[in-house]
């Protein structure tokens, strides 16, 4: 039987995605705060998400990544798991030290105290039925994302993502959508 980790590793950005991805699989689920630029519809999906399957903060350990780990555990409600890494994982010749730097087994070691696993399940929504809902339609997206009090900018396939995240099904969403 297949196991897929339960919670949602909240990184910084995009290289951090890819060395958890290429630590833990490409099907690890991640979301990328792009620095300090949150809003209050991503912090609310982060809240939905940490209720559902819970969250591991995993930011570097230099200054830009401590302040947006207070940020994200000042709005963020119930407990919140946190991976830390220690400086003997990186390399003391790299200038910089962040996850995306960090030595691979350091990582496993951090995150193997903190993951907890599922068996594997099949998404709540197919592809199929996503493109039924018309949801790769901009506007439609737009819709079900001010009821979900989802952003706006996600993309069609980021937010085919969420939904299956947050565990949205067909008929949840046409409910939603009918209201």
């Amino acid at each position: 039987m297949i196991k897929t980790i339960h919670e949602v590793f909240v990184v910084e950005g995009k290289t951090d995605t890819q060395k958890l991805q290429k630590i833990l699989g490409p099907n690890v689920k991640t979301l990328e705060t792009h620095g300090l630029r949150l809003d209050q519809e991503f912090f609310a999906f982060l809240n939905q998400l940490n209720h559902q399957c819970g969250l591991i903060i995993f930011t570097d350990p230099d200054t830009a990544g401590q302040k947006i780990r207070q940020r994200l555990l000042n709005v963020l409600d119930g407990p919140v798991k946190q991976a830390f890494l220690p400086k003997t994982a990186f390399n003391s010749k790299k200038k910089k030290k962040g996850v995306a730097e960090a030595d691979d087994e350091a990582i496993l070691t951090v995150l193997n105290q903190l993951m907890t696993f599922d068996a594997c399940q099949s998404d709540c929504l197919t592809w199929t039925e996503y493109l039924k809902l018309n949801l790769n339609d901009k506007k439609q997206r737009d819709l079900l994302a001010q009821k979900l009090h989802w952003p706006t900018t996600l993309t069609s396939k980021t937010f085919y993502k969420w939904l299956n995240w947050s565990g949205q099904t067909q008929e949840k969403i046409r409910i939603l959508l009918e209201d």
